[in-house]
């Protein structure tokens, strides 16, 4: 019972929540914008991006108040088709790298495969932040803030490994540069 009240009173204050969170995060400086994505129900619902920098963002609600901010790393296609080509010692030490990294912030992270491709290939990384949004004040502002940055310095890291791993894989057309941001969608 007491989670439908909370799904109700969401989809009543839904609206009014998005606009708060756009409000605070122009307070703070972020360029936002409202769009519209399809929730795991494919049902639409309203999002925020925040371009920060050359960085994308995804503010997502969950509900009234609690808030994921999610960060996708997307990985060409080719180079991850290079990747899953190399040898098993390199994927260990890529995977004991890009783990240590990650685990280093407070930062959760999702790798996504593509397996319909043998070997399997890596597509995409995902960083997320969660923040409980009650109130509207200086200390919910100053968590957004820090998650934002947070996820941006995840994204630096995972984009210095990316851009020094496929730059060094034989054959592989990636420079270095190509990871360092405007990859992010």
């Amino acid at each position: 019972m007491k989670r439908v009240a909370s799904t109700i009173r969401f989809l009543v204050l839904g609206d009014f929540l998005i606009l708060k969170l756009k409000l605070a995060l122009e307070t703070i400086g972020e360029r936002v914008e409202i769009a519209k994505a399809l929730d795991h129900e494919k049902k639409q619902k309203e999002i925020i991006i925040i371009h920060h920098g050359k960085f994308n963002i995804i503010l997502n609600p969950v509900n009234s108040t609690y808030v994921s901010l999610i960060m996708k790393i997307q990985i060409t296609p080719e180079d991850g088709a290079k990747l899953a080509k190399q040898n098993p010692e390199f994927h260990n030490e890529f995977g004991f790298i890009l783990n240590r990294e990650l685990l280093t912030g407070r930062s959760a992270f999702t790798l996504v495969h593509d397996e319909n491709k043998k070997p399997v290939e890596l597509r995409e990384i995902y960083l997320m932040q969660n923040i409980v949004v009650e109130d509207f004040d200086k200390n919910t502002k100053q968590q957004l803030s820090y998650a934002i940055q947070e996820l941006v310095n995840s994204g630096l890291r995972v984009g210095q490994i990316l851009g020094t791993t496929f730059s060094s894989i034989k054959g592989s057309t990636s420079d270095g540069k190509h990871y360092d941001g405007p990859m992010y969608g």
